[in-house]
């Protein structure tokens, strides 16, 4: 997608999910420090300064096979991310893997989305 400055590394093993298969080994590859000022710590910033990056995990998170919560989850911050820029309700719902999910969660985006903007000066 054009202009997107981060996306997590998980929207793309998410979509190779859905092409090919995989296995998941509980095997240690690396070990590492916590670095203040990484990735991890900002990674709320980072999803809101990509809001696009962001939309697109959320949305691919609302796809039939991923559990409940994480829908539920991907569903408001979907909204919430629609929301903060600026696309219209009708959008997100067409665009939606769920729209159900999407119509039900939007008033709650409105509210998370004007807090957001002011806890974060967006």
């Amino acid at each position: 997608m054009k202009n997107i400055k981060y996306i997590g590394e998980s929207t793309m093993m998410i979509k190779m999910s859905y092409k090919y298969d995989m296995i998941g080994k509980n095997i240690v590859i690396g070990i590492s420090d916590y670095l203040e000022g990484g990735l991890t710590d900002s990674n709320r910033r980072l999803r809101l300064h990509s809001l696009l990056g962001s939309i697109e995990y959320c949305n691919l998170c609302m796809m039939p096979g991923i559990y409940w919560r994480r829908r539920l989850k991907s569903a408001l911050l979907y909204d919430t991310y629609g929301f903060l820029k600026n696309i219209g309700p009708g959008k997100l719902i067409n665009d939606s893997n769920a729209p159900l999910l999407t119509t039900i969660f939007y008033p709650i985006s409105i509210i998370i989305g004007r807090y957001w903007k002011n806890k974060y000066k967006l």
